[in-house]
């Protein structure tokens, strides 16, 4: 994943995000799996987590650096927010200890 816009600091809302609803949806969420990467990958584990088949949906936050897909994916209700996946940022989303770590990064070199 690349950094698409390095004036936007990490972990945080991007622009037309408003913040304090992206906290208050942080806090509702108990011991989610942090998807590290947004794209293909990640998006289809975010689907499979939150399935209405599933017998219990699993809460997720995920983390990716591409603003376009950011904004993209929180439009269609995904809980995505803009950083990359180091533990300052991790610590950051406010959700206490992940019940586990995913990274979905396409290229290998980079996760």
């Amino acid at each position: 994943i690349r950094l698409s816009d390095p004036t936007l600091p990490l972990g945080s809302a991007l622009p037309s995000v408003d913040s304090a609803e992206q906290i208050s949806v942080n806090a509702e969420l108990k011991r989610p799996v942090v998807i590290c990467g947004f794209g293909r990958k990640g998006q289809v584990l975010a689907s499979l987590l939150q399935s209405p088949l599933a017998t219990e949906k699993v809460d997720y936050i995920a983390v990716d650096l591409n603003p376009n897909v950011v904004n993209l994916a929180q439009e269609e209700g995904f809980k995505v927010v803009y950083g990359d996946a180091c533990p300052r940022v991790i610590d950051s989303l406010g959700i206490g200890r992940p019940s586990a770590i995913v990274i979905t990064y396409n290229q290998l070199t980079k996760s």
